[in-house]
């Protein structure tokens, strides 16, 4: 009975976001010694409807451009390029247009930079300097996830309007690369509730006045197999789509894939 309760609150966070549409490259391992590669796909929020949009090379770093666009970079056996398509027709062209994905916070309006230092609810003190930026290395501790922060790639922002302090955490390993994790808290909250946005995010896509935002896991290892005798061990990567105004999660994309990027199609 507990296990059916919790499966149909699960399919119920899901159904939320079934209008959400998301573009994403990812690579779906195939059993045995077949290859496989990176393709660029669309997908709901929930996880139904995926379509395959085929490239020549192997894409990555997608966005929209405008509700019916996509512009990704593709890597071929003759160099890299940047390539754009309508959905409808599906016909990819070289742009000259490059695609830069640096994976950071944007001053956006209304907001100001955390300058000099960052009080976090649990009043440890992170000095910062005049752009919102870690200045060095450092230890954090929020919600349950501790670990330090890349210098320059840390930012901390708050609304003075509303007094909404969001703060992005970016770490870095040797064999994953830079990930980061989300936090919101309102300084007017006198319990000092801390909102988790996302964690191990080795990239995102995230706006404050958008209810709806994702991100993509950092890469980590499972089996190839899971449920098999297939042991070796491939990276992989999830894709998440979460909810500012309902605090709800979901993760259209997991197990045995790799995804690299992923990008929310604007309203039409």
């Amino acid at each position: 009975m507990f296990l059916d309760l919790l499966l149909a609150a699960h399919l119920q966070d899901k159904a939320l976001f079934s209008k959400v549409e998301l573009a994403y490259t990812c690579r779906y391992y195939k059993p045995g010694n077949a290859k496989s590669r990176n393709h660029l796909y669309l997908i709901n929020g929930d996880g139904s409807n995926r379509r395959l949009l085929p490239t020549v090379g192997e894409p990555l770093n997608v966005k929209w451009v405008g509700s019916d666009r996509l512009e990704w970079d593709e890597r071929r056996t003759d160099g890299s390029r940047t390539m754009t398509s309508k959905l409808s027709p599906w016909r990819p062209v070289r742009t000259r247009d490059s695609i830069i994905s640096d994976d950071t916070l944007s001053l956006w309006p209304g907001f100001e930079w955390v300058t000099d230092q960052l009080v976090l609810p649990n009043g440890q003190v992170l000095p910062l300097n005049k752009k919102g930026q870690a200045e060095d290395v450092y230890d954090f501790a929020v919600n349950g996830v501790t670990d330090w922060l890349l210098y320059n790639r840390s930012y901390a922002l708050r609304h003075p309007a509303t007094r909404r302090t969001f703060f992005l955490a970016t770490s870095w390993r040797s064999s994953t690369g830079a990930y980061s994790a989300l936090f919101e808290w309102n300084e007017k909250d006198p319990s000092g509730t801390v909102k988790t946005l996302f964690t191990k995010a080795s990239s995102f896509e995230f706006h404050p006045s958008k209810d709806v935002y994702a991100w993509v896991t950092h890469r980590d290892t499972l089996p190839l197999d899971p449920k098999g005798k297939d042991e070796r061990q491939v990276w992989v990567g999830a894709v998440g789509v979460g909810s500012q105004k309902l605090g709800k999660r979901v993760f259209p994309v997991s197990g045995v894939a790799w995804a690299t990027s992923v990008a929310i199609r604007p309203s039409r």
